[in-house]
């Protein structure tokens, strides 16, 4: 299979998804009394799906590794990483709670390895995932290669059928200066 191939398969299982991501729209659109050439529809869903795409490997499917000039798919820098797994956040009734937890969580892993679970695992068998951890442990690097995998369905490592849509915390940040006279 050549990759052009690979490529056009890669962006109708995206294509499929966008389809049921906007299942009931050109319905709901008539309802209100909108005309829509599904045709025309399914053009615009086959073009938007293959621009996501193109967009979301540009943007995060790519890493600079420090001191080198060249750019690197996450998928092949990305290493296998282990996590505590802690299933119950809901019980939690406090950030000071969860962060306690966090602390005494990572006591715990660094103490005994055996209860830690491969990344991938656990974010396939989890419905929601939080991933918490000190700056620069990998968490954004271990996100965007669930991104990576997620948009390769179903010849990925991630077994939901989902849209990656990877927003960066960062961009809910307002920073704000003050300057003492």
């Amino acid at each position: 299979m050549n990759v052009e191939t690979m490529k056009k398969q890669g962006v109708q299982e995206i294509v499929k998804r966008f389809e049921t991501a906007l299942l009931g729209f050109i319905e709901d659109a008539q309802n209100r009394g909108v005309e829509i050439n599904r045709s025309d529809f399914e053009q615009l869903v086959v073009r938007a799906a293959s621009v996501y795409a193109k967009n979301y490997v540009k943007a995060h499917g790519f890493i600079q590794i420090f001191g080198s000039r060249k750019l690197s798919t996450i998928a092949s820098i990305y290493t296998p990483q282990r996590f505590q797994a802690h299933t119950a956040i809901r019980n939690f009734e406090s950030v000071d709670e969860l962060e306690e937890a966090f602390s005494q969580d990572l006591q715990r892993s660094n103490h005994s390895k055996g209860n830690n679970l491969v990344g991938i695992n656990i974010a396939n068998e989890e419905s929601y995932l939080m991933v918490l951890g000190y700056p620069a442990n990998g968490k954004t690097t271990f996100l965007k290669y669930i991104g990576w995998e997620a948009l390769r369905y179903p010849n990925g490592k991630y077994k939901h059928d989902l849209l990656p849509v990877f927003v960066p915390m960062w961009k809910f940040c307002v920073c704000v200066f003050v300057f003492a006279c």
